[in-house]
């Protein structure tokens, strides 16, 4: 070989030249191909990058094997140069573009159109009058990073309600996006995006920072209108004048909209969210540790929020959702209250759900779910609304003869829409305990873990899954750890661990960090009187007593309530109960206001304000366990005239209900006590209804499946019994009596199998109960 000519006859001869084609062809089908699934497949963003650069690096490799490869054949003729690519090389590369070509087209259809049920793009019904708004590109310093999903949320606010538009829910999208991991928003991942939620329009856009000016620009696309141009809309402004100008562009996105399809409606944006840019840092990072689960540092950066701009509705908002998770009852009704107040700047959407949030916190539950459900009925991709639903099936079905397991439905799609909303993935974990789902439980906490590995539930997820499997050596090193836990949360680890995992001697030792001597007396308190609910559900009444002393040595403010409470259970022997000794020191207790825990957990401050409320009550009850109605009368007036706080309110209702129905039984009219607790509807805020047994009205629900079963009604008695066991600690002292009745109940139905299985549950919960308490129980009372 003396020339570039020859060079070329012994490139073509080992046939590099038709090596070289053929791999060039194959290159482009691989990356046709992988350009569209890797978003849909969920892998990562370099993947694209990686394939370019070893096919970059493949092609040498593919030169110098061809050389090598000396493949002697026919001898070469002068016309040989003519023929050194067959017409089958030609073919076999024109096919392998054409496949690229046609497998590019078919995989773009189905990323865009829906997909299976494995998580990547699932197609929904298209609804032209729902908008998505994607995130937006931000070009400039990593500084205004955060402006990429704030502005495209502030965007979604003002847009939705306008114009008879409907925003995809934000939380939503963002949570969907990041589970198939999308490229850089443009407008082909904006249409997967929109057509995953069945928005029939979507945008997307930029911000381009400039010196102190920020230039926004938006791009409204309309995938009902085939073949339609997008339409556009900037704006251009400081830092300080950002929210204004994220207004304006919304009103401009939509008139262009209304000047393309031709029609004549005119819009007006509401007033964005808050003016103060301090204050929407301070809310997206509240938004980012409230999905972590650092619910208290969550609620730090929302007060920052509001101190920067004290307004601001959507801080107040979502500082109520964060006080709730931390069962902060009367702090997530201020700040309910407060959102309420501003509701103005929230958009007709949210202002709707705050609605049914605000109903919920004042006591009025049945109300509060009717207005959820009509609120998914006309957003079902609100994936907040149906969390709180599930909330008030969970804590309320068993209040009224039902089991928390009705929550299941409005749980799954509060994670179908959001699945990083922990709240809704720590609900799950409690129901799959409770129906013993061994494969639910690990994939459910899997994936609770995964999102929140150091969370503020964490422990408490961890001491659930420990009892539900019943790992002895991971509940001990559960429990090891918690010794460090905050005050806040022992008392919600031992709630769960004792209702939903079944294990108050788990839930005890709990109940023992509480009362360290390195707890505030406050806690200890409150930890000695859960360990008397605790010990009397386990047949150890003596045991309770002994605790209930304890809590009164620590000043706890609800302890001579417990011991009346204690001391009127009707199966508790008289002997037992001392009755008269309970009355006498009631009577002296004046219940008085100021008798209140300063922390803020429903679980240490549920009583605040009510105690002279359950003073009566209890006076009233203990009167007539001793034989003496007109007490009970004197307090049922006094009851029913009570003003104040709408849960005291409600409260009062209640319990002079309860007081009717016991009076009517005293004086023999079965009749009229059943008609009296079936007419009974507990009303109070769940954060009020699983920690305390008052509010919950366990008393009186024990006694209504009880004149149910003596009415031969026993499959409606079964269910009250079994919502006994499935809300708060306090009415856990039911266990013992109700696990005898559904053994009875189930027995008599020849249901022997799961008559067997609540014997069984009896004997290993009062193993060690106290000898002449058992043999009352299982004497006296079981008959």
């Amino acid at each position: 070989m003396s020339g570039p000519g020859s060079f070329l006859d012994e490139l073509k001869r080992r046939k590099v030249v038709r090596a070289g084609i053929v791999y060039a062809a194959g290159v482009f089908a691989v990356l046709q191909v992988a350009d569209i699934v890797t978003a849909p497949l969920g892998l990562p963003a370099w993947t694209m990058r990686a394939l370019v650069w070893a096919a970059m690096i493949g092609f040498p490799v593919v030169a110098v094997v061809a050389w090598a490869r000396d493949l002697p054949g026919r001898a070469e003729s002068a016309g040989a140069a003519a023929r050194w690519l067959p017409a089958r090389t030609v073919a076999a590369a024109v096919g392998l573009v054409a496949v690229g070509l046609i497998g590019g087209w078919l995989l773009r259809n189905v990323a865009v159109r829906g997909g299976g049920d494995d998580g990547t793009i699932t197609a929904a019904p298209v609804d032209a009058d729902v908008i998505a708004v994607a995130p937006f590109a931000v070009l400039g310093g990593p500084e205004l990073a955060y402006l990429s999903d704030g502005i495209a949320n502030l965007l979604a606010t003002s847009l939705d309600g306008t114009a008879g538009l409907r925003t995809v829910n934000a939380h939503a999208l963002l949570a969907y996006r990041a589970s198939v991991a999308l490229a850089p928003i443009g407008p082909e991942e904006g249409e997967r995006l929109a057509a995953h939620f069945g928005a029939g329009l979507y945008v997307v856009g930029s911000i381009v920072a400039s010196g102190d000016s920020l230039r926004i620009e938006a791009s409204l696309f309309d995938r009902t209108r085939a073949g339609s141009a997008p339409v556009s809309a900037s704006v251009v402004g400081t830092a300080d004048e950002l929210f204004g100008a994220v207004d304006g562009l919304a009103t401009r996105l939509i008139a262009e909209r209304v000047a393309a399809t031709g029609s004549q409606q005119t819009t007006r944006v509401a007033a964005l969210t808050t003016s103060s840019p301090e204050a929407l840092r301070a809310w997206l990072e509240g938004e980012r540790l409230f999905r972590a689960g650092s619910y208290l540092p969550a609620i730090e950066a929302f007060r920052a929020a509001i101190a920067a701009d004290t307004a601001f509705a959507l801080a107040y908002y979502r500082l109520s959702m964060t006080e709730e998770r931390l069962a902060w009852a009367e702090a997530s009704r201020v700040s309910a209250e407060a959102a309420y107040r501003h509701s103005a700047r929230l958009s007709p959407r949210n202002r709707q759900f705050l609605e049914a949030v605000v109903a919920l916190r004042r006591g009025s539950t049945s109300q509060a779910e009717q207005m959820l459900r009509a609120h998914v009925r006309q957003y079902p991709d609100d994936a907040e609304a149906w969390y709180q639903l599930g909330e008030v099936l969970f804590h309320g079905e068993p209040l009224r003869g039902g089991s928390l397991t009705a929550a299941k439905e409005p749980l799954e799609s509060a994670l179908r829409y959001d699945p990083g909303d922990l709240g809704a993935l720590y609900h799950r974990v409690r129901i799959a305990v409770r129906e013993q789902d061994a494969v639910q439980l690990d994939s459910l906490t899997t994936r609770f873990y995964a999102l929140s590995p150091a969370g503020d539930r964490t422990l408490e997820l961890r001491a659930l899954q420990a009892a539900g499997t019943r790992d002895t050596v991971a509940a001990a090193a559960v429990l090891e750890e918690m010794k460090r836990s905050p005050d806040t949360f022992l008392p919600i680890a031992l709630w769960s661990l004792a209702t939903f995992g079944g294990d108050p001697p788990g839930a005890a030792l709990v109940g023992l960090l509480m009362t360290g001597a390195d707890r505030p007396a406050t806690v200890r308190g409150a930890g000695h009187v859960q360990r008397a609910f605790l010990a009397l559900a386990q047949g150890r009444y003596g045991d309770g007593i002994a605790e209930l002393d304890a809590a009164e040595r620590a000043g706890d403010p609800d302890v001579e309530a417990v011991r009346a409470w204690f001391a009127a259970l009707p199966f508790v022997p008289a002997d037992i109960a001392s009755r008269a000794s309970a009355l006498r020191r009631l009577a002296a207790w004046r219940g008085a206001p100021t008798a209140a825990s300063p922390l803020p957990s429903s679980f240490f401050s549920a009583h605040n304000g009510v105690h002279p409320i359950l003073r009566t009550y209890l006076l009233g009850l203990l009167a007539l366990r001793s034989g003496d109605a007109l007490p009970a009368r004197s307090a049922i007036a006094t009851l029913e005239a009570t003003r104040g706080l709408a849960n005291a309110e409600s409260l009062a209702r209640q319990l002079a209900t309860g007081l009717r129905a016991f009076s009517s039984l005293a004086a023999g009219d079965e009749a009229a006590a059943r008609a009296e607790l079936e007419a009974l509807r507990i009303e109070g805020w769940y954060e009020l209804t699983f920690v305390s047994p008052f509010f919950a009205g366990a008393l009186e629900r024990f006694t209504l499946a009880e004149l149910l079963l003596r009415a031969g009604r026993a499959d409606e008695a079964l269910g009250w019994y079994r919502g006994l066991a499935e809300n708060t600690v306090g009415e856990l002292v039911f266990l013992g009596p109700c696990l005898v009745r559904i053994a009875s109940i189930q027995r008599a139905a020849g249901r022997i199998v799961e008559a067997d299985q609540a014997q069984s549950a009896f004997d290993a919960l009062w193993r060690n109960a106290d000898a002449q308490f058992r043999e009352h129980l299982l004497t006296t009372w079981s008959r």
